[in-house]
C-alpha cells in the first residue's frame, strides 16, 4: 500500500479501525475459498482428510451435509457474518473503542510500523486471539443454553467446507472471534495495519481449517508446519467427533497448545488418505 493511500487511511479510526479490519477478514476469506477451490482441482493437492478406508469420500458426506444446510444457505450465512449487520456492529464497535484503549493517539503513530514491531504485534495477536477463541469456543459447548441456543447452529455441519467457515450465530461469532481478538489488538496495542493483517489472516486460516485439505500448500500457507501449531485435521475431528454440548475435544483452531494444556486434545486416529 503506498503512502498516499495510508495517509487517508490513518486518518480516520473508523476507516482503520473499523471498515479496514472489517473488510480485510471478508478478503481472506475469499482468498482462501479461491485457494482452496484451486486445490481440489489440482490432483496432486486435491487430498481431503477421511476417516479410514471404509468412510465415504469427503465430496459425498459434503453433498449429505447439504441435504440438511444446501450450499447456498451456508454461502449466504458466510456473507452476512462477514459482511452483514453483525460486521457493521462489529465495524462501529472497534471503530469506537480501540482508539479509546490505545495508550497512543493515532496521531501519534507511524504511517507503517517496523517489520520488528509489525512481526511481533501480528504473532502476539495470535496467540492472544487464539486463547480467547479457545475460551469462547469451549464456554458454548459446555453451557448448555449457549451450546443449545448459539453454537448448535455452526455444527449441523458435520463435514464441513470451506464454504461453510462463517455459518454460524451472531453472539458466537461474538464469543469467539470479535471479542477474542479486540482483546488481542487492545493488549498488544497493535498498528491498525496488524490489526488488519491480523483480521485477513485469522479469517483465512479459519477458511482452510474448514476445507478438509491437508496438503503440503495448505501447510505452507497457513504457517502450520511451525511447532504449537494446530493441523486443518484438528478442526476437522472437533467438527466429526464433538458435535454436542460437555466436554469436547480440539477447541483451538490457531494452535493446539490449550487444548494440549487443559485437556481438550483428542487423539487422532489414525486414517489412510485417499484422493478423490
Amino acid at each position: 500500500m503506498s503512502t498516499s493511500l495510508l495517509i487517508p487511511y490513518m486518518a480516520s479510526p473508523y476507516i482503520c479501525y473499523g471498515v479496514g479490519p472489517v473488510l480485510a477478514a471478508a478478503f481472506g476469506f475469499l482468498t482462501a475459498w479461491a485457494l482452496c477451490a484451486l486445490l481440489e482441482v489440482a490432483s496432486c493437492e486435491g487430498k481431503k482428510i477421511t476417516y479410514g478406508n471404509n468412510s465415504p469420500l469427503r465430496k459425498d458426506e459434503i453433498k449429505k451435509t447439504q441435504l440438511s444446510v444446501p450450499y447456498s444457505e451456508q454461502l449466504t450465512a458466510t456473507l452476512m457474518t462477514l459482511l452483514g449487520p453483525g460486521a457493521v456492529l462489529n465495524c462501529c464497535l472497534s471503530a469506537v473503542l480501540i482508539p479509546r484503549l490505545m495508550y497512543t493517539s493515532l496521531e501519534d503513530l507511524p504511517l507503517v510500523p517496523s517489520l520488528e514491531t509489525f512481526i511481533l504485534q501480528l504473532v502476539s495477536c495470535y496467540v492472544i486471539g487464539d486463547l480467547g477463541l479457545y475460551l469462547g469456543h469451549r464456554i458454548q459447548h459446555e453451557n448448555e443454553w449457549l451450546w443449545t441456543t448459539f453454537h448448535s447452529f455452526h455444527h449441523k455441519l458435520k463435514t464441513p467446507a470451506a464454504v461453510s467457515t462463517i455459518y454460524i450465530h451472531p453472539i458466537d461469532m461474538l464469543l469467539q472471534a470479535s471479542l477474542p481478538m479486540l482483546l488481542a489488538v487492545f493488549v498488544t496495542q497493535a498498528h491498525p495495519l496488524v490489526f488488519a493483517a491480523y483480521s485477513f489472516s485469522r479469517v483465512a486460516e479459519n477458511t482452510f481449517n474448514h476445507s478438509g485439505l491437508d496438503s503440503f500448500v495448505v501447510r505452507l500457507v497457513t504457517l502450520k508446519f511451525l511447532p504449537g501449531r494446530a493441523s486443518v485435521r484438528h478442526h476437522d475431528e472437533h467438527h466429526r467427533y464433538s458435535g454436542y454440548s460437555g466436554n469436547a475435544k480440539n477447541y483451538g483452531e490457531g494452535f493446539w497448545i490449550w487444548d494440549g494444556m487443559m485437556g481438550t486434545s483428542r487423539k487422532s486416529t489414525v486414517v489412510v488418505k485417499k484422493k478423490e
